[in-house]
């Protein structure tokens, strides 16, 4: 996230319960943005594996098991 997702946030933070009620919806909004915003700045991480099988939950989807099949 940059400065200024940083300092847009810090802001409202700092003043959202003094906002009237047309202006807290607008606030939830931009809320909402800068959320996804966050979200998609956010390295990805490793996806997590099963302890038996190895494979992601994606994989085990596709390959029609479940984790206990592997035990």
């Amino acid at each position: 996230m940059g400065q200024l997702e940083e300092r847009a946030l810090r802001n409202m933070r700092d003043r959202i319960f003094d906002y009237s009620d047309d202006k807290a919806e607008q606030a939830d909004r931009v809320l909402l943005i800068l959320k996804h915003r966050a979200l998609r700045s956010r390295p990805v991480t490793k996806q997590q594996t099963g302890p038996f099988s190895g494979l992601t939950c994606g994989e085990l989807r596709a390959s029609g098991t479940c984790e206990p099949d592997w035990f």
